[in-house]
């Protein structure tokens, strides 16, 4: 989420040296201490000198925008479930044309039931669920459900997933990646290591003989829906996209368990509502975004554009939609802090925010003015109809950047650092060669600047755990936030939905005699591995 209020340590580490007792090696520290992190807050900022601020602006931004270390171990993996809906007509030929990347082939419900996790419970919990038949447990297809998504944030999204919680952060993962291999989903793990602000990771050692070893693994989790055109120049990718890590000292309810779940029952309301996209789909969580968006930066620099893009002559995307903090409305006077950079930034917002009484009423939408305007009205207009006979009405509030396509000089990164800090600037910001920027839009509550979250971001109570209750959630929001997305998704993707099995009916051209495919070999004994375990096996060292 953006670093709006709090300066993390890593915009000071970068320049000021840390003594070698103040960072621990990460493989014996499991308890973050107050030492060991720096934080500059508004206050302190607003103290500090513009020439000493706009220093300070202009080194998190090189830091942050500097090529990519392509020579930094990175690994992606592809499984499918032995059962995926993938394996059959219509859907066969991408695997019998070898249309689809090598994957390998998993039980993803016998690995779940064998591993017998912390998440066990609940999956079979799901699972009886989605066999239980009855009137309470009948669903609308393309109706997203919000019990479900509750279900799932109070569960795994209420606990820590930052990078030093090793288990915690194996288990959620594991989580992830089992609810998209489950839909049957082509599920891709792209596992890296930081490329950037090495020295905000406490155990870093940069006099170790590897560097690197000492810093800790990252993992994008993805699902992959072909559409009718994957493998072609024309497919434009939708992708819809929210991290899933978290900083030290919360539990990240709001931030971003909110858009990890979304994410998923959006992949969920895909799959189960029989949907065939012409463009393909994408369901993308990326992993340290809260240590400087790093896994994005993988998932874009090394995935998108090498494996997607240039591999089938694609010249550009569908759209991108991030979605970070979903769940906090507050409709009282003067809950909505408005910092001046958002109101010099659009000040036709700006005023309308004013005008309501600085009321925390609304979701925000953080595009540029004219690249972005495609994937905003598309949005709004699902937004709205879907309030049309209603009596809630929600707003959405867009902040235009007069950002163009092309790459920005540092002077203007420099004045938009507090609306680049989160993974949406990843597509925006690419400056390479063939590709300047793609489509992209963040869909945000705006997280610490509203109500309780101006406490609660990055704290203990951003969450429902213990003695937090997540007052500050409000749920027809959220629903309506994801139900909105859903509609644009369906019509971004050209995706055609039945309310029946007869899948053949999307489907002119069928060939006769399909037979389910399956792809070769087996991994491992035929189950995942953690993160460590990955990192051990499959990085060169």
């Amino acid at each position: 989420m953006m670093k709006i209020v709090k300066y993390l340590s890593f915009l000071l580490a970068i320049f000021l040296p840390i003594a070698s007792g103040l960072v621990p090696h990460h493989r014996k520290v499991r308890q973050i201490r107050p030492q060991d992190v720096r934080t500059v807050s508004e206050e302190d900022m607003k103290a500090m000198s513009p020439k000493r601020r706009k220093e300070l602006n202009k080194q998190y931004t090189l830091e942050f925008f500097k090529p990519l270390n392509k020579r930094v171990p990175m690994s992606v993996k592809f499984f499918m479930d032995k059962k995926s809906f993938l394996r059959e007509p219509p859907h066969d030929y991408l695997i019998k044309n070898q249309l689809l990347p090598n994957f390998t082939d998993i039980d993803f419900d016998q690995r779940v039931r064998q591993k017998k996790d912390m998440y066990l419970p609940l999956y079979l919990h799901e699972e009886e669920v989605k066999t239980a038949k009855g009137e309470n447990n009948k669903e609308e297809f393309l109706t997203v459900n919000l019990d479900k998504m509750i279900t799932v944030l109070n569960n795994v999204f209420t606990v820590p997933r930052n990078y030093r919680s090793a288990s915690l952060r194996d288990a959620a993962s594991d989580y992830i990646t089992q609810k998209f291999g489950n839909l049957g989903l082509l599920v891709g793990l792209q596992y890296f290591y930081p490329s950037r602000f090495y020295n905000q990771f406490v155990g870093f050692d940069y006099r170790s003989k590897s560097p690197l070893q000492t810093l800790p693994p990252g993992a994008n989790i993805f699902g992959i829906l072909p559409g009718k055109l994957w493998g072609t120049s024309r497919d434009r990718v939708v992708i819809i996209g929210a991290h899933w890590d978290t900083m030290t000292e919360t539990d990240g309810y709001n931030d971003n368990g909110s858009g990890v779940a979304a994410v998923l029952e959006l992949a969920r309301q895909f799959v189960e509502s029989h949907c065939k996209p012409k463009n393909t789909i994408i369901f993308a969580t990326f992993d340290l975004e809260e240590m400087g968006g790093q896994g994005s930066d993988e998932f874009v620099k090394r995935f998108l554009l090498p494996d997607i893009l240039r591999k089938y002559g694609q010249s550009d995307i569908g759209g991108t939609f991030i979605v970070d903090t979903l769940m906090n409305l507050n409709l009282t006077e003067n809950s909505q802090m408005l910092p001046e950079q958002w109101s010099t930034m659009d000040k036709v917002t700006a005023d309308k925010i004013k005008a309501n009484g600085m009321k925390g009423d609304f979701m925000s939408i953080l595009q540029r003015r004219q690249p972005d305007q495609k994937l905003v009205a598309t949005f709004t207009k699902h937004w709205n109809h879907l309030q049309e006979n209603s009596e809630k009405k929600y707003k959405l509030r867009p902040f235009r950047l007069d950002l163009d396509k092309k790459t920005p000089d540092w002077e203007t990164l420099n004045e938009f650092v507090p609306f680049i800090r989160s993974d949406h600037s990843r597509f925006w910001i690419i400056n390479e060669t063939d590709f300047k920027s793609l489509p992209a839009i963040l869909l945000t509550d705006t997280g610490p600047l509203r109500g309780r979250m101006v406490e609660c971001y990055h704290a203990a109570c951003d969450s429902v755990r213990g003695p937090y209750t997540g007052s500050f959630a409000d749920m027809d929001f959220y629903e309506h936030t994801v139900q909105a997305l859903l509609n644009t998704m369906v019509e971004m993707s050209k995706s055609q939905c039945l309310n029946t099995n007869y899948l053949n009916l999307f489907y002119s051209e069928l060939e006769e005699n399909n037979q389910v495919a399956t792809s070769n070999g087996s991994f491992l004994g035929g189950s995942l591995l953690s993160l460590t375990d990955f990192i051990r096996r499959f990085m060169p060292w």
